[in-house]
Order: C-alpha cells, then structure tokens, then sequence
C-alpha cells in the first residue's frame, strides 16, 4: 500500500473522530486487499478523503463527562503551576518578592480552560484547520494568543507580594502533581491516547 496514501486515510479517519482500533481494521482490510490483486491502491479505492468518507465509520470519539473535567482542570493546574514558577522562579532572581497579578493568573487560567473546551466541542474543526489550512490556523492561534496576552495585562488588578521561594515550591509542586496525574492515568489505562491497533491474528 502507498505510504502517502495510507497517511492520508489515516489522517482523515482521525479527523472524523475514528477510533484507533476501527482505523486498524481499515487500513488492514485495503492492505490485505492490495496483497491480493496488487495493482494501484488509488485505482482500487479512489482517493483517501473520498474513501474515508464512503466507509461511513462512527464517531467513537466522544468526551465522557470526567474526561472533559479531567481535561480543563489539567489545562487550569498546568497554567496556574507554570505562572506560579516563573513568577517564583524571576522574584529569586532578583532577590524580592514575587508579585502574582489576579487579574492576569484568573485571566490566564480560565483562557486555558476556555481553550480545553472549544478543542473539545470543536476538536475536529480545529484540526482540520490546523491539517488542511496551516497558514490560517497559525494566524488565527498567533491572534487568539495576542488577544489572551491583551485580556491578561489589561485585567492585571491589584498583586500580591509573597514570599519568593514558596510561590516557586507551589509552581513546582502544581507541576509536579500534574506530571503524576498523568502517570497515574497512563498505568491505568485511563488516558486519552487513543493508539492505532491492528486486529490481532
């Protein structure tokens, strides 16, 4: 089977939200096919958008409601524990001090979250911007950015001035706690990584 044919089925089926097994056993069953009667795969098959499309597969991937909280609150602590750090992290630099501005750590924090659920109500779209369109989608992710930097600076507020090496132990500690959550997951078996896997003989 041609490699970039076999990418693009591959890349379509994903757009359309097809699960990793169900991508397996298409790719397996035009392999199969191909080893048999040989010949051109685009011959036998058309063109890999118009094939994934004639399959017709379901959409197997639908957020479950703690999959989505999971998400955003991973999105939130990420955010919130990288500001922490590096506000800790510039205060020990300079021996003072770290100010954490509540506008801007609120501001950031739900932009993050906000983000987390527009990929997750709109996953599919985004990619295919970001997989068919890339010039748009990095103009449009480099405003989305500008505007949540504007949205930060311009609802900074009033700051708190803490201690530097606690804010930076509480940055680490956020990150480090995210890091296990995924670890956790991943021994599980309760990530979101959804591999491809061919049916087993």
């Amino acid at each position: 089977m041609d490699a970039a044919w076999a990418e693009a089925l591959i890349v379509e089926l994903r757009l359309r939200g097809v699960s990793g097994a169900t991508v397996g056993d298409a790719l397996l069953e035009v392999e199969t096919h191909m080893a048999e009667q040989g010949g051109s795969v685009v011959e036998a098959f058309g063109e890999a958008k118009e094939y994934a499309a004639s399959l017709d597969l379901p959409d197997t991937a639908r957020w479950t409601a703690p999959q989505v909280v999971r998400v955003c609150a991973q999105s939130a602590l990420v955010t919130l524990g990288i500001q922490l750090l590096v506000g800790g992290a510039a205060a020990l630099a300079s021996g003072g001090d770290a100010r954490i501005a509540i506008g801007t750590t609120v501001a950031l924090v739900l932009s993050s979250v906000v983000v987390a659920l527009a990929l997750v109500a709109k996953g599919e779209v985004v990619l295919r911007l970001a997989v068919e369109r890339p010039v748009l989608g990095i103009l449009l992710l480099g405003g989305a950015s500008a505007l949540v930097v504007l949205l930060a600076v311009a609802l900074a507020g009033p700051a708190l001035a803490l201690p530097a090496v606690p804010v930076l132990g509480a940055g680490i500690l956020l990150l480090g706690g995210f890091g296990a959550l995924m670890l956790v997951a991943r021994r599980r078996g309760s990530e979101l990584d959804d591999p491809i896997r061919f049916p087993q003989a």
